[in-house]
């Protein structure tokens, strides 16, 4: 078994980069969240309605050491929510605002303490990761934005799915995640070699020769604030090919990792001061990552979370396929993947997640009663709800009936994503039936591997939820819907938020 999870590996990227981001940033008191604008966030720790030094210390503090020691929201939560109401700091109240007038707020909860969680986890991570892209720039010149495609996803971040723009083009200025609060999209690394294996153009804000014009961008003004009427300026991207335009939330339009600032420490406290030197003259301890250093090579690092390799406690070693077969082999504890019949990176993604999921639940749930447990809630939720489907529904899912039920779904959910992408996940939902029933309903494996073992069901649908928790899959949220929120939780409780 191994450690309690750290969340900053949880989140991809080498911790003490982002525990020096969020230690690089000094305090700011506002009343409002939008009082500390932009880049300003991206220099001073500031939660709103935290009107008090004493509140802000105590909630930075708790941030700190989760971020630095890896704990979860709940852990979190657990420790700084009886602080924060010792403290007077919890609940509504009437207070004055910073023009004297009294307002009933809303101070410390347990929503917005996952709110603070979330952005600051999330942002330093982007900012680490933003360094880290920059370091290898010469390596990997090109960024890709990758957007989670479920149902909470935004519909302007998944429009920008996909897009890849040069590392320095200004589009990364305004568009580098987080966009807005909870914002789960992420930027991976790419060569030349990349964009030619994976049929990915590269495009420019920024005109410049032999590269496809990618759009616009211009400014204009958002509202902020509906109590107000505060108006304040937001970078607008402008799709070429369907002329939509797309804008970060007010209050994100900026990229975290290049904001170079230092505090003026004469515009804070004493005791304020010291704790933020302190601080930043603080490291995290590196912690070791057990990806493959050749399928590193071959899908990249992001494929997976650094959560999910450190959670094998040793490499499950790459061995790359001859055909197009893709296999765990427990005898030699070694993950086989054909990529030789596709040149689609999302296929070779999902793949790899596929199978590395197998070897998780053969190395880690099964003999883990805890983690067994946790899965086996999630199986029983499935049974359930595709017992509960109407009969009408589920004769729709008979083997035969595949390719007219995936034409349907298409239809229906009008997916933008290319035609091999789309049947990989269309066939990800229908191999889920196919393991919940062992092959009465759905498409995938054949009723005699469902036979050959007892775990051989379960394992494929492991593997399928953590394909639906990395990446999402349209298909299984319209069709079992609590079983999709049944997978993201466990996603949630075994690799973090």
């Amino acid at each position: 078994m191994s450690s309690p999870v750290d969340l900053s590996f949880a989140i991809g990227l080498p911790p003490h980069q982002a525990v020096d981001y969020f230690r690089s940033k000094g305090y700011a008191i506002s009343w409002n969240w939008y009082d500390t604008w932009q880049e300003a966030h991206a220099h001073a720790f500031t939660v709103a309605k935290a009107a008090r030094a004493d509140i802000l210390t105590e909630i930075r503090r708790a941030v700190d050491k989760a971020l630095n020691e890896g704990l979860t929201f709940e852990q979190f939560r657990k420790e700084l929510e009886p602080r924060l109401k010792a403290m007077g700091w919890w609940g509504k109240q009437w207070l004055g605002d910073q023009s004297g007038q009294a307002t009933a707020v809303q101070l410390g909860s347990v929503s917005r303490l996952k709110t603070i969680y979330r952005t600051n986890m999330q942002s330093a991570y982007m900012a680490g990761r933003w360094k880290d892209q920059v370091d290898n720039a010469s390596d990997r010149p090109y960024l890709q934005y990758v957007a989670v495609l479920d149902s909470r996803t935004r519909p302007q971040h998944a429009a920008l799915n996909g897009k890849v723009f040069p590392i320095n083009d200004p589009f990364w200025d305004s568009f580098y995640p987080p966009l807005a609060f909870n914002c789960r999209c992420r930027v991976r690394s790419l060569n030349s070699r990349n964009l030619q294996d994976r049929s990915l153009t590269l495009s420019s804000t920024d005109p410049r020769p032999g590269v496809s014009s990618g759009g616009t961008l211009s400014k204009e003004d958002r509202l902020v604030s509906k109590t107000t009427g505060l108006m304040e300026e937001v970078t607008v991207y402008t799709d070429p090919a369907t002329g939509k335009k797309i804008a970060p939330d007010p209050g994100w339009n900026y990229n975290p990792g290049k904001a170079k600032w230092q505090p003026d420490w004469s515009k804070y406290d004493s005791d304020i001061a010291a704790a933020v030197k302190k601080d930043l003259g603080k490291k995290a301890p590196l912690k070791s990552v057990f990806i493959p250093d050749n399928l590193e090579k071959e899908v990249g690092k992001d494929v997976l979370p650094d959560s999910f390799w450190d959670r094998m406690e040793r490499k499950v070693p790459f061995v790359k396929g001859r055909d197009s077969r893709s296999f765990y082999r427990p005898a030699s504890d070694t993950v086989h993947l054909g990529f030789r019949s596709t040149r689609s990176g999302f296929v070779k993604e999902w793949t790899t997640i596929h199978e590395y999921a197998h070897a998780f639940f053969e190395k880690n749930v099964l003999k883990t009663p805890e983690l067994l447990s946790k899965f086996n809630k999630v199986w029983d939720t499935a049974v359930s709800e595709l017992g509960a489907l109407d009969k009408s529904v589920r004769e729709k899912l008979l083997p035969g009936n595949y390719f007219q039920h995936r034409r349907e779904m298409l239809d229906s959910l009008n997916l933008k994503a290319p035609e091999t992408d789309a049947h990989k996940m269309y066939l990800s939902f229908s191999d889920t039936v196919c393991s919940l029933s062992s092959g009465k309903y759905g498409d995938g494996h054949t009723k005699s591997y469902w036979r050959k073992s007892a775990d051989n069901p379960r394992h494929e649908f492991h593997s399928h939820t953590l394909e639906l928790y990395f990446r999402g899959n349209p298909f299984l949220e319209k069709m079992l819907p609590q079983t999709a929120k049944a997978m993201r939780t466990y996603g949630k409780e075994v690799f973090g938020d």
